[in-house]
């Protein structure tokens, strides 16, 4: 009896051990984390009834037809009004004015796919097939110098200092890119694929497709599952790199094709946070909230051409959104269309 009670002690003693190291590891662990995420898919609520306020978004068509705008993949808007439209599959760039006057820009170029616009009315484009990023200005068109390779760029974001920030597809990373032409990385490590969070090189990605940045300072990144599939996590990037995955898509056998971030809610209205809208293969269009509540606006899966509101509207193959005036600007590839959706 007197070995099993001092065992008993010595077991107990090893238990408390045991239980302050892993607290100790916890408490350290939590102390070098990175910010918290918003709430991934697992705990997040994706909310599809709608209320009478909802039904009011209306789906609209602004130009539709081969002879307008022919396989649309992108879009982005400018600060006075005009519209810019790339198709990567015929090597164009279109301006659509605010008359819905369409002239293309640029052609003959390969797999212009994602297109943002400066604050003084320039525009970016990256050249997926060709490893370049350009700049559309004064009628002329500039290749932008840089010190680092691109492999594949699908998307870029710019910032008001004209600091471009490069998804940089097949090299799994994401680029900075100033003025001078200095590039460096701030986010990935070139060539490794995967998912994994972290800061600057530390972090992984496996297809940086899409890339938003937000009025509060971040970046927004559609990216893969890291095994085998684009267009499956929303990820956050702060401007000194740190990466957070905040949400795996739920849409089996779909993916991300496009995002939008604005302050703005569910019914496109201003918001004091920012609010997520997002484009998926399977044609639904949601709201994302920073609360990590998703909610479907549009969720009609059958293609189809049809205007009205999220009861009725049906879309072929949506590419690409941009927001502005509480208007989305969507293109439906599919239909060879540039659709808008508005409160009525």
């Amino acid at each position: 009896m007197k070995r099993f009670g001092i065992g008993s002690k010595k077991t107990g003693l090893l238990i408390a051990c045991m239980q302050a190291t892993a607290l100790l590891t916890s408490l350290q662990f939590q102390a070098c984390k990175l910010d918290d995420p918003l709430p991934v898919a697992d705990t997040a609520t994706s909310v599809v009834v709608r209320d009478s306020l909802m039904l009011k978004l209306n789906t609209s068509t602004l130009i539709q037809g081969i002879n307008n705008i022919l396989e649309p993949s992108r879009i982005c808007s400018t600060a006075d009004g005009l519209l810019y439209i790339t198709s990567s599959n015929r090597g164009r760039v279109y301006r659509v004015d605010q008359d819905g006057k369409v002239t293309i820009v640029l052609e003959n170029r390969k797999q212009p796919m994602g297109i943002k616009s400066a604050s003084n009315g320039d525009i970016f484009v990256t050249l997926e097939g060709e490893d370049k990023v350009i700049k559309l200005s004064n009628n002329k068109v500039t290749e932008l110098a840089s010190n680092l390779q691109l492999r594949g760029p699908r998307d870029l974001a710019i910032d008001n200092n004209g600091i471009l920030y490069i998804a940089d597809t097949k090299s799994r990373r994401i680029i900075r890119l100033d003025q001078k032409g200095n590039a460096s990385i701030l986010a990935g490590k070139t060539g490794v694929f995967g998912i994994r969070d972290g800061v600057g090189q530390d972090a992984h990605f496996s297809y940086p497709t899409n890339i938003r940045l937000s009025s509060d300072g971040f970046l927004w990144v559609i990216d893969g599952n890291g095994v085998d599939k684009e267009g499956q996590t929303l990820r956050r990037i702060t401007l000194k790199g740190a990466v957070n995955t905040y949400m795996f898509q739920k849409h089996k056998g779909s993916q991300l094709q496009d995002l939008a971030v604005s302050r703005v809610d569910k019914y496109l209205q201003p918001a004091t946070t920012s609010g997520i809208i997002l484009l998926y293969q399977d044609r639904t269009i949601s709201h994302y909230a920073t609360n990590g509540v998703e909610t479907n606006l549009f969720d009609n899966t059958q293609p189809g051409f049809v205007d009205g509101n999220p009861e009725h509207a049906k879309f072929a193959q949506l590419t690409g959104l941009t927001f502005r005036d509480n208007t989305l600007y969507i293109v439906d590839a599919g239909n060879n269309a540039l659709r808008k959706i508005s409160m009525r």
